[in-house]
């Protein structure tokens, strides 16, 4: 089984007004509006399920929301062993408008609620509970606010929980608890941060190929074993402590970016876990050429992390791996 940890899910309004612009009133027809339960790790979670992986999601969620995310998710098919708390679960809202055959995106993402102490004990011990059934923990995406500053130590204890269960872990993050998790004595097993958050990081910008690839060895230094450095509709980068591959994008006709990253953790996650019978190396390539091909298959799409298997599939071929650089020996 896969878990999959959402430290701030929100419910998702995707609205497709008509000649959109600032300032201007826009009535939204039904079928222009699209609404689903979201987070990065319940996005994943949702393109793993369809890629035929067991899932089960968690997180804290709102008590005025947690019915309407139960549904959504029994809809789904989707397991789900939530924490119940006061602070309302966020809402977050993408426009897309077309204009000349383009699609132009807007995002509104609230930073959520804050959460207690308290609160963040309880989804510790929920997870120390399921750990020894799962073969990997996700965790994707930022932590909302919270009244104590030791709550940013919240991600570091996940990872080092995962570490006593032999657990490997995935964590698609950012800011302060994604950070001091990677810079903690036990990091994760894999992170899959964009330019942005590599540069965050790592306090630089990255930008050409090479300052890329050396960010990735900085990273395995820390201690994390693989990293995805996603480069947008450019590609990703692999990197291992055997070496840097490059895999580029397919091109697709893009409608929405929104929720690619997720789509391409998911699919890595679970083809990764469907391929036990490959050597590691090459169950890590194919991984990640399944996450790319996903995160392209997501862009073509309006509503994010909604792509299955056969369109990942079509992809797949398109996605050709490039040895760049053998890595230097681990310090």
């Amino acid at each position: 089984m896969l878990l999959f940890i959402t430290p701030n899910p929100c419910i998702e309004r995707t609205l497709c007004p008509e000649d959109f612009v600032l300032g201007g009133v826009h009535r939204v027809t039904a079928e222009r509006v699209h609404v689903q339960a979201g987070g990065k790790a319940l996005n994943a979670a949702r393109v793993a399920h369809r890629l035929g992986q067991e899932v089960l999601c968690s997180g804290w969620i709102g008590r005025a929301q947690l019915d309407w995310f139960s549904q959504q998710m029994a809809h789904e098919n989707l397991p789900c062993d939530w924490i119940e708390v006061e602070a309302d679960t966020r809402v977050c809202i993408n426009i897309l408008s077309e204009a000349d055959g383009a699609f132009q995106k807007t995002e509104l993402v609230e930073a959520g609620e804050p959460l207690s102490i308290s609160d963040g004990t309880r989804l510790l011990q929920k997870v120390e509970s399921l750990l020894s059934n799962c073969a990997m923990m996700v965790i994707g995406g930022s932590y909302p606010p919270a009244q104590e500053s030791a709550f940013e130590a919240h991600a570091a204890i996940l990872t080092r929980l995962a570490s006593r269960f032999n657990c490997k872990v995935l964590y698609d993050g950012k800011g302060s608890h994604w950070i001091k998790a990677i810079r903690s004595p036990s990091p994760p097993w894999c992170i899959t941060p964009n330019l942005e958050e590599a540069s965050a990081l790592l306090r630089r910008e990255l930008r050409n190929d090479a300052e890329e690839r050396r960010a990735i060895g900085d990273i395995l230094r820390r201690g994390v074993e693989v990293v995805l450095l996603t480069c947008g509709e450019r590609g990703a980068w692999l990197g291992t402590r055997d070496g840097t591959i490059w895999l580029p994008a397919p091109k697709v006709h893009e409608v929405s970016p929104v929720g690619s990253g997720d789509s391409l953790v998911g699919a890595f996650c679970a083809t990764y876990h469907q391929n036990t019978h490959l050597p590691e190396a090459d169950r890590l390539l194919e991984a990640a050429r399944w996450g790319v091909a996903a995160g392209a298959a997501n862009a073509a799409q309006i509503v994010s992390a909604h792509v299955g298997r056969d369109e990942i599939a079509a992809l797949v071929p398109h996605v050709q791996p490039r040895q760049v650089q053998q890595m230097l020996p681990m310090l």
